[in-house]
């Protein structure tokens, strides 16, 4: 037999239309949040006319004297339950938790047009201002070269300032049609390696065949077809 939720007193607060919105109660109890929370808890309550579905109850709670309080929405799931009402209301869908607050994240982001994951595809954006990618700054190439240890370069933009002996390496990373890098070499006057990912190509060379970067040069490598850079080199 369900144990049912007990309610010290139980008032209407704000009664909606009869069938279309729902009423709000305020109420407390003696009972923890885990009786009133078990699946058919407020059956009777349901059965009596005295709940229906989608309706509001904000309770305090004091068991053992210890004080607590939530708020809680009835649905009809085992003839009358009580569930935790969604943390978005009442301010708590804030910044830090996204969409993390809402029934489904996916859906939610799909509706709000920001496609799924975090990879949002718009079919065109108007910038008024300027446009910021990530950068790091104060890089230093591997010292030895080669492309299994070469530092993997991880923002839009990255400046290596320190290339101890010439042929020391940087790597792209795994490429993406229609991603862009920025490398910058700002050493005084060693040329450094930059590698693509492995198996990987950067225009017309080689797979795993590397780019040398003379100083205080500046090179932007597109991808346009993943497994491919092609760059521009400043003058």
């Amino acid at each position: 037999m369900t144990t049912q939720a007990v309610f010290d007193t139980l008032g209407l607060v704000s009664e909606g239309f009869n069938g279309t919105a729902p009423n709000i109660f305020i109420a407390t109890s003696d009972q923890t949040s885990s009786v009133l929370l078990t699946a058919g808890a407020v059956s009777s309550y349901v059965t009596s006319g005295i709940f229906k579905p989608k309706d509001v109850i904000f309770i305090n709670i004091d068991m053992d004297g210890t004080p607590s309080q939530n708020v809680y929405t009835v649905t009809s799931t085992s003839g009358g339950s009580l569930i935790t009402y969604p943390n978005a209301v009442g301010g708590a869908l804030l910044a830090a938790n996204n969409l993390n607050d809402v029934a489904s994240a996916s859906a939610a982001a799909t509706n709000l047009g920001l496609g799924t994951g975090n990879s949002p595809t718009f079919t065109g954006v108007t910038v008024s201002g300027y446009f910021y990618d990530s950068a790091a700054n104060a890089l230093t190439a591997h010292a030895g070269g080669g492309q299994g240890s070469a530092l993997q370069l991880a923002k839009g933009i990255n400046r290596v300032t320190t290339v101890a002996t010439a042929a020391d390496s940087v790597k792209l990373p795994v490429s993406t049609a229609g991603q862009k890098v920025v490398v910058i070499n700002a050493a005084a006057s060693n040329a450094m390696d930059c590698f693509p990912a492995t198996g990987e190509s950067i225009n017309a060379l080689s797979a795993n065949t590397q780019l040398s970067i003379a100083a205080n040069k500046t090179v932007i490598f597109y991808c346009a077809v993943a497994g491919t850079w092609n760059s521009i080199v400043t003058a």
